[in-house]
């Protein structure tokens, strides 16, 4: 797998797998909606990129995100060998923590801003053409 999207809001998800299907056609995209489902995909498909939001539940019974979940998460993928490029979206401000836990960007879920910044990770983490 080369782009892991991790993202509780099952609309912002899609939209997000959408448009970065739609930026790299030739990459194989999976997707996970809580911090179970994600740890899951990671061990069995060893994602190259990982696109993690923060507020997560723990697992599908679980209705309530919580940044913990995401923070844990982006501890264990920081360890992984080999490790993925991690960029953190999210609205909570906790950019200089996930950065301090290794996250390669912090990405602001700002809708004005959110499909420029992320193309512009992606195109240096996929190696795409960044127009």
């Amino acid at each position: 797998m080369d782009v892991l999207v991790v993202e509780d809001a099952p609309a912002l998800r899609r939209w997000l797998v959408d448009r970065i299907a739609e930026a790299a056609p030739s990459a194989a995209l999976c997707d996970a909606g809580n911090g179970a489902d994600a740890a899951r995909l990671v061990r069995d498909h060893d994602p190259a990129v990982v696109v993690l939001d923060l507020g997560l539940p723990e697992d599908a019974d679980d209705p309530l995100p919580d940044t913990a979940v995401g923070l844990r998460l982006l501890e264990a993928l920081c360890r992984r060998r080999p490790r993925p490029v991690v960029a953190v979206v999210s609205s909570f401000s906790l950019g200089s923590e996930a950065m301090r836990l290794g996250a390669d960007a912090f990405i602001a879920k700002r809708p004005s801003t959110l499909w420029v910044d992320l193309r512009r990770f992606l195109s240096a983490a996929l190696k795409l053409d960044p127009g």
